[in-house]
């Protein structure tokens, strides 16, 4: 079986990561960051203990101030 060569991705990775680290310092929350198709997808993850499917799988990028983070979220939130 033939397969088909890598889709070319419309924005680099390092664009959807920045992108990713300054909503997350400027909320003070997790966000997500996974390839959706031929682009990088960035979102809002929710409280940890709420993650669940493609939530649990991505990349977290989590905020750079950790005394700015909100309650589930940062390195240090834990699933209950």
């Amino acid at each position: 079986m033939k397969r088909d060569p890598p889709k070319k991705l419309r924005r680099a990775y390092s664009e959807a990561r920045a992108e990713a680290q300054a909503k997350a310092n400027e909320y003070g929350g997790d966000y997500g960051l996974e390839v959706l198709g031929d682009d990088y997808h960035v979102f809002r993850l929710p409280h940890i203990q709420y993650r669940q499917g493609h939530e649990v799988r991505c990349e977290v990028v989590y905020p750079e101030d950790l005394d700015k983070c909100q309650p589930g979220h940062g390195p240090m939130a834990r699933r209950v």
